[in-house]
Formats: C-alpha cells, structure tokens, sequence
C-alpha cells in the first residue's frame, strides 16, 4: 500500500515542477528576449544571434503575445543590425527578418529599410532569407522599395537604387530562387 501512496507522491511533485517550469519559462521569456538582444549588441557572435532568434517570434501568434515593452526595447535599437546586415551576417539578416513579426510603422519602416540594403550586397541571401521568413513580410513592396530619408524627394536617385537592386537580383540563377526572384523584379519595376 505504501509503493503506490509514494508513487503517486512522486507523480504529484514531478507534474508540479514541470508546470512551474513552464509557467516560469513563459514568464520570463520576453524578458530573456531583451536580455539576449542586450547580450548580442553589446558583443555580436553567432552563438548569441542563435540564442536572440530563438527566443523571437516564430509566426504571427506568439508575435502577438509579446507585451508593448519588449517590443519599446527592442525598436529602440533596430539600426544597431545595420552594421551587422551590411557585413552580410546571416543571422543578423535572420534576426532582422523575424523582428518583422513584431513590426508596425516605424519599427517595420526601419527593418524594411536595414533588410532591403542587403539586395546589392549579397542578393542571394536576401532572396534565400526572404524565402524562409518570407510571412513576416506584410508588404513586399515595403521590404524592396523603402529606400530612407536620403532619397525622399529626389526620383532619379530613387530610380538609380531600384535600377542596381534589379541588376543584383538578375545575377541570382539558384533556380529555388528563381520565382521569388522574378516576383521582387517585377514589385521594383513597378
């Protein structure tokens, strides 16, 4: 009589610590978001990107779950991926295109603008990250068109920027890229 009082002692503890464990990991999981970004900011490696894009949003669902402040901090230091993007970090690229989840107006503008200067740098990896992240992007045209305030109100250089990120993207012949290709040709020729 005893074993099975003990056993079901047993099932008792290990179910409640399993539960506290999961209640505590989501508790506490946007806030290891932001500590994860601070860590990966402050001394950019890939094993810290990882941990950062692990911990960020996989799809629209949980992107909505993330409170206004974790969203607030992260937003404040978007153009620190800049530099990060520019040296065609994949995982910065990465966790750029997963900061989409949780983008709206400036935030969104600002990725738009950081993920689109990758297309003459390394198109491949634009079109290749682009592909896998690709229903985080609300709005193709944002993500390829969205140039920045240097080029508002001046249409020639504006057509200069989406005339070179056209000729980058025709220098892709991976044929699985092929179509997504063709489709940001056709939006920057527009």
């Amino acid at each position: 009589m005893k074993i099975p009082q003990t056993l079901g002692l047993f099932i008792v503890v290990i179910c409640t610590h399993a539960w506290a464990q999961g209640t505590q990991s989501s508790s506490t999981g946007q806030g290891g978001c932001v500590a994860a970004w601070n860590a990966y900011l402050e001394n950019p490696s890939p094993v810290r990107g990882e941990r950062l894009y692990a911990l960020l949003p996989r799809n629209r669902e949980q992107a909505r779950e993330f409170d206004a402040r974790c969203r607030e901090i992260l937003y404040s230091k978007v153009w620190s991926l800049q530099n990060r993007v520019n040296h065609q970090e994949r995982i910065a690229v990465k966790i750029g295109f997963r900061m989409l989840s949780l983008s709206d107006g400036d935030l969104g503008e600002s990725l738009d603008q950081i993920l689109g200067s990758l297309i003459r740098r390394n198109p491949t990896m634009f079109l290749e990250e682009l592909a896998i992240h690709r229903e985080f992007v609300l709005r193709l045209d944002g993500l390829l068109r969205n140039l920045g305030d240097e080029f508002v109100d001046q249409p020639s250089k504006v057509r200069g920027e989406l005339d070179r990120r056209i000729a980058s993207l025709r220098r892709v012949q991976k044929k699985a890229l092929r179509s997504l290709r063709d489709e940001c040709i056709a939006e920057l020729v527009r």
